[in-house]
């Protein structure tokens, strides 16, 4: 008789609903193509609808979940009354509202394995669930996030996991001694080589372009800067806004054009020489994984980075790196009469080590699914 397939839980962060495609749902998409897959994400509360589109777009689906003909898998977001992290008694019957979630949309409680990066969902998992096997996988250093409230559900995660799969080496560090004497693995997240590097038109790129959240961790001063100081370039940055950004200081060749559909980011990334990561010196930066570096070396864009360890290691005559606009400036001017062709294809070549489909199978084979 055929086994059943194994079914594996992500109790994970962002939901689909946002625009953004994160580390789960990657690893989710791979999966889903052997397993049985279940994502479930950030819990949204009645408070969300005061949240503008987006919050009410999670609402939404919340209660009719999607994306299974496009990603493979459904993204589940339970409906809870409170925000997690105010109190326990909150908490405790936010869970209770969780379960009920799953029994409506008859998500198992029962599986093989669970992946959780979302801590805030710990108790939960131990009051209801019941999985072969569990592994952490933190994904930022949470305290930094402005996630204190998380902090003792990130130790009990800790506490009860199998294992931890970090995003980055600083990731683990911060987890604590506790942390490092679990089995654990640094595995950083990776690129949708195959989505982000089908051929597009071979016509001249031009231009610098950043999609992305534009949030607390988002240097703004140095692109005005580094926009102003090349006046005959465009500068176009695409993502939802949630700093302060005064109009009346931009240049005028530096344009916040809004959100835009992941299904077409390929295309619009194809049209541009230059991707832009502008870090700044948000202690929450410290332990992001490359993951749009990855993203845009797929898509052929030569890269500027704000300077760090990580980065520095891996900079090339293509992947620039900078601790200044003027060193940016220095490293742009460099590139300028680089072949097109020929550096999209390093770019690629390097970009196709850092695929999804090899990151999830040395997560796989660390977990251990079928065992």
């Amino acid at each position: 008789m055929e086994s059943a397939p194994v079914k594996l839980l992500f109790l994970s962060h962002a939901s689909l609903s946002t625009g953004f495609v994160v580390g789960s749902h990657q690893l989710a998409k791979c999966y889903a193509k052997k397993y049985d897959v279940y994502h479930v994400s950030s819990a949204v509360t009645p408070y969300h609808f005061l949240k503008g589109k987006v919050g009410i777009r999670k609402l939404r689906n919340s209660l009719f979940p999607k994306f299974k003909e496009e990603f493979g898998f459904t993204d589940f977001i339970p409906l809870v009354l409170f925000p997690y992290g105010v109190s326990g008694w909150m908490d405790k019957l936010n869970d209770m509202f969780a379960f009920l979630y799953f029994k409506l949309f008859n998500i198992p409680t029962k599986c093989e394995v669970t992946l959780i990066d979302q801590p805030s969902f710990i108790g939960f998992y131990q009051t209801y669930i019941a999985s072969k096997k569990v592994f952490y996988r933190p994904t930022d250093i949470y305290k930094n996030m402005g996630g204190g409230k998380y902090e003792k559900h990130e130790e009990k995660s800790v506490e009860i996991c199998g294992g931890i799969i970090a995003t980055s080496k600083e990731v683990l560090d911060a987890l604590g001694s506790k942390a490092l004497l679990k089995p654990n693995i640094v595995v950083e997240n990776g690129v949708d080589y195959e989505f982000f590097s089908k051929p597009r038109s071979s016509a001249a790129r031009k231009g610098f372009v950043y999609v992305g959240a534009i949030d607390f961790r988002f240097d703004l001063d140095f692109l005005i800067k580094l926009a102003s100081l090349l006046p005959n370039e465009n500068f176009d940055i695409f993502g939802s806004v949630s700093i302060e950004i005064n109009s009346k200081k931009l240049p005028n060749n530096l344009s916040f054009k809004g959100s835009v559909d992941y299904s077409i980011v390929p295309d619009l990334l194809h049209t541009y020489r230059y991707g832009l990561i502008p870090l700044n010196d948000h202690p929450a930066n410290v332990g992001r994984s490359p993951m749009k570096l990855f993203e845009y070396q797929a898509a052929g864009l030569i890269t500027l980075v704000r300077e760090s360890a990580k980065y520095k290691a891996l900079e090339t005559d293509v992947v620039l790196t900078y601790d200044n606009v003027e060193t940016a400036i220095e490293k742009i001017s460099d590139t300028i009469l680089l072949e097109q062709g020929e550096y999209e294809s390093r770019l690629q070549e390097c970009a196709k080590l850092e695929s999804w489909e090899i990151k999830s199978q040395v997560i796989e084979n660390f977990v251990g699914f079928e065992n």
